[in-house]
């Protein structure tokens, strides 16, 4: 996994343009892969191994470990190159995520589940857009359902100006079925 110094996040956010040129050391920005996890000690290894020689130079893994009782951090400890962090107790998604943040330190952040496995050019693919489109904040990936057949779940979302992302979803088994895409306001609810 490729290594940087820690970056002034800060002079990052007020100038990025030497990270979106793609210049000088940052040809290939760091890229900090956060994944979070609760008891997912059978889902780890195949989201693990999927990442571990990505078809990108620089990035790093980082596993918040949000307050698992399963064998979770025995299955960390067999990956070395990958930095858990723990909380003491589960935080949810979105403040897992963020406990997370401080800790990674690419100048792109890319947030997974435990459940997800990477294509090996996926960051590739998704950094080199960023780089490449610097009026762009946020890119997805496609989502495949490897349980359902291989079908398209997800295959992009945008945000409105308001901040709710709205998402291409294709529900055909078969597709792209053109017919079968319809967009969707994805929402959450407390229970």
């Amino acid at each position: 996994m490729g290594q940087a110094e820690p970056q002034n996040l800060a002079a990052l956010l007020t100038d990025p343009s030497a990270v979106r040129r793609g210049e000088g050391e940052h040809a290939f920005p760091l890229v900090s892969i956060i994944i979070l996890n609760y008891n997912g000690a059978d889902l780890l290894p195949a989201c693990l191994d999927s990442l571990r020689d990505l078809a990108y130079p620089r990035y790093e893994v980082i596993v918040v470990e949000n307050g698992s009782t399963d064998n979770s951090l025995q299955v960390l400890a067999g990956y070395p190159w990958v930095k858990v962090v723990r909380t003491e107790k589960n935080l949810g998604s979105t403040g897992g995520y963020n406990f997370g943040l401080p800790h990674s330190q690419g100048e792109f952040v890319l947030m997974m589940n435990n459940d997800m496995i990477a294509n090996r050019e996926f960051v590739s693919v998704l950094s080199e857009y960023l780089v490449a489109h610097p009026e762009v904040g946020i890119v997805q990936g496609k989502m495949i359902l490897p349980r359902s057949k291989g079908a398209l779940e997800v295959c992009g979302s945008f945000l409105t100006r308001y901040g709710f992302p709205i998402t291409t979803v294709i529900t055909s088994p078969t597709a792209p079925d053109i017919s079968a895409v319809f967009r969707c306001l994805p929402a959450k609810a407390p229970a």
